[in-house]
């Protein structure tokens, strides 16, 4: 896991938010705190789906960020910032699947991390 402290706040944000970047990325759990505190589970619900999307979701454990995303920025959009926000990502299987092969590392992906129970599956 890796924890970030962003420094260029506008920037990064805009990049999370309005453009590309994190889109191979699926949207874990997050935290807004404004008026309120809105907490978000990102794991799927697939009950909420027909049988067809669920064939389609497959084995996916989590939402994607680029569904997660507009609701997010509904969250966000108003004339008060946020007290604070906290978001953890992953990068989706079949960015993770690349990642490894690309950089040769295939013999990891079926090994699950001792300390957080990850796997290639997702949390466990």
């Amino acid at each position: 896991m890796v924890a970030l402290k962003i420094e260029q706040v506008g920037d990064f944000m805009n990049k999370f938010l309005l453009r590309s970047t994190f889109d191979g990325f699926d949207f874990v759990r997050g935290d807004v705190t404004g008026f309120a505190v809105f907490t978000i589970d990102g794991r799927l619900q697939k009950d909420f789906y027909s049988s067809d999307e669920q064939e389609e979701i497959g084995d996916r454990v989590y939402v994607p960020w680029t569904e997660m995303k507009p609701r997010v920025c509904a969250l966000i959009r108003g004339k008060n910032t946020p007290l604070s926000m906290h978001f953890v990502m992953r990068l989706s299987d079949r960015h993770t699947q690349a990642l490894l092969q690309q950089e040769n590392l295939q013999q990891l992906s079926r090994k699950t991390c001792s300390s957080c129970r990850i796997s290639s599956k997702g949390c466990i």
